[in-house]
């Protein structure tokens, strides 16, 4: 079967690189991609995407972007079921995320690192 996702837009909000208990790093982070269309009279929509990325490309994304970033990534989609302490079933969909590109060139006084 084939789970495939590629989202083109920008950080939703600064990334904060975060630690599990066996010191595995990850980051739980947004992205904001406008829908292709408007309706008339009307701002164009926007999409926030839940995602999550591990270990070294979680520490890329920490490191090289921001807010308002423009970004590109790669991975699959996820479903995650819980039930919470009250007896409820809970669901998330997210990205979780495997490569991670710049949305834009940087300048040659500043290159670009390597993807992750």
């Amino acid at each position: 079967m084939l789970n495939t996702v590629s989202l083109a837009g920008r950080i939703a909000q600064t990334p904060v690189l975060q630690r599990t208990s066996g010191d595995a790093a990850y980051v739980r982070f947004s992205i904001a991609c406008d829908r292709d269309y408007r309706q008339v009279d009307k701002q164009r929509e926007t999409d926030f995407i839940p995602c999550m990325a591990w270990r070294q490309t979680a520490e890329f994304l920490c490191q090289h972007f921001q807010k308002g970033s423009p970004v590109i990534i790669t991975g699959r989609l996820e479903v995650n079921s819980w039930k919470t302490p009250d007896g409820e079933q809970r669901r998330e969909m997210l990205v979780s995320v495997d490569d991670v590109y710049f949305g834009e060139s940087r300048s040659k006084e500043n290159p670009a690192p390597q993807k992750m």
